[in-house]
C-alpha cells in the first residue's frame, strides 16, 4: 500500500509467506523510511495578564473569538479560523484579567479595554481552530487561559512535516491567563497548522480570547501563483465586488463548456459551477470579506484572477 512519508516515519507492512508445502503465515513489519518535506514547529508560553493590541500584534491577521472580530483588510485576512468547542458546555464571560484592543477591525471595527472570552468546563472539553500554512515561516500567539484547572495545547501540521508541539500549564487556582507563541513552517503549501487547547486537570474551566499571526506564508500565494485576467477574452467585474460578480465570456472564441471556481486563501472551494452561456453573475454575498482566486477553465485554456469580496 501506498503513504505518505513526512519526514522519517515508521511504517508497518504486512507480509504473507507460502512455503513449498502449500501453508501460510502472516508477518507484520515494521520499517522506518525518511524522505519528504521538513517542516518545523517551536513554540513557548507565557503566564501573564499583559494586556494586548491585536492590530500592532497580528500585523498579517489577527482574531477576536467571542464575536468573531478580525482584521477587516490585506492580503492575508481570514486566515485564521474561528474556534470549534470541543465537548459541551460552551459559555462566556466578560471580566477576563487580560484586556484586548484594536482597530480597523470587522464587524467590531475598534475596541479599547475588551475582556470577553468564552469558556468551557471538562477534563478533555476545550477549543480548536486552524491557520495558514505555506512553504514559509509564520508565528501565531494564542492568548488563552483558565479557572481552576490546567491545560494542554497542542499545534499540528496537515501534512505531518514537523512533531507536534505539546505544552501543558499546570493546575492553577483562581484565574489566570497565558500567551503562546508558536513558530511554524510547513514547507510545503496548502497547509494548516491546527491548535487544540483543552482541560487536562482541575476541576474549573479552560478559556480562549483571541490569536495574532505575523508572517507571509499564505496556503495559497496570490502574489506569484494568479494573474489578472486583463488581456484575455474573459472579463470579471465588479472586482472588488460586494453583493455580485459578472463573468462575461463575449470575446472568448472557445466554444467549449466553461467552468468557474473559486477558492480562499486556504485553498477552500467556495464556489463551482459551469456555464455555456456568454456570461454569468454569481452572489457573493455570503462570502466573508477578503481575498480569493477565481479560475475559468475552457477546454484547454485555464485563466485565473485575484477576486476581493469588500
Amino acid at each position: 500500500r501506498e503513504q505518505t512519508i513526512y519526514p522519517t516515519s515508521t511504517v508497518t507492512a504486512t507480509a504473507t509467506y507460502t512455503n513449498d508445502l502449500g501453508c501460510t503465515s502472516t508477518q507484520a513489519h515494521n520499517i522506518t523510511v525518511s524522505g519528504g518535506v521538513t517542516g518545523s514547529i517551536t513554540g513557548s508560553v507565557a503566564i501573564n495578564t499583559t494586556s494586548v493590541n491585536l492590530s500592532t500584534t497580528g500585523t498579517a491577521d489577527w482574531k477576536h473569538f467571542r464575536y468573531n472580530d478580525h482584521k477587516a483588510s490585506g492580503t492575508m485576512i481570514n486566515s485564521i479560523s474561528n474556534y470549534t468547542a470541543i465537548g459541551s458546555g460552551l459559555a462566556y464571560y466578560s471580566n477576563d484579567l487580560r484586556n484586548m484592543a484594536w482597530s480597523s477591525g470587522t464587524p467590531t471595527a475598534s475596541s479599547s479595554r475588551n475582556k470577553n472570552g468564552s469558556y468551557i468546563a471538562g477534563i478533555g472539553n476545550g477549543f480548536s481552530f486552524t491557520a495558514v500554512a505555506g512553504n514559509g515561516s509564520n508565528t501565531l500567539k494564542v492568548y488563552v487561559g483558565g479557572w481552576n484547572a490546567g491545560g494542554t495545547l497542542t499545534a499540528h501540521l496537515s501534512n505531518g512535516s514537523a512533531a507536534d508541539y505539546v505544552n501543558t500549564v499546570a493546575n492553577t487556582a483562581n484565574a489566570w491567563d497565558a500567551a503562546y507563541t508558536i513558530t511554524y513552517n510547513a514547507a510545503q503549501a496548502g497547509q494548516t497548522l491546527t491548535i487544540t487547547w483543552k482541560q487536562a486537570s482541575g476541576t474549573g474551566n479552560v478559556t480562549i480570547q483571541a490569536a495574532t499571526l505575523v508572517g507571509t506564508a499564505k496556503s495559497v500565494q496570490i502574489e506569484t501563483d494568479v494573474e489578472n485576467l486583463s488581456g484575455t477574452p474573459i472579463k470579471v467585474y465588479p472586482n472588488p465586488a460586494s453583493d455580485f460578480v459578472n463573468i462575461d465570456f463575449t470575446n472568448s472564441q472557445n466554444p467549449e463548456l466553461a467552468n468557474v471556481m473559486i477558492v480562499d486563501l486556504i485553498g477552500k472551494k467556495v464556489y463551482e459551477a459551469s456555464e455555456t452561456a456568454v456570461s454569468m453573475k454569481i452572489s457573493t454575498t455570503d462570502f466573508p470579506k477578503g481575498f480569493y482566486i477565481l479560475s475559468v477553465s475552457q477546454g484547454k485554456e485555464k485563466y485565473n484572477s485575484k477576486l476581493i469580496i469588500k
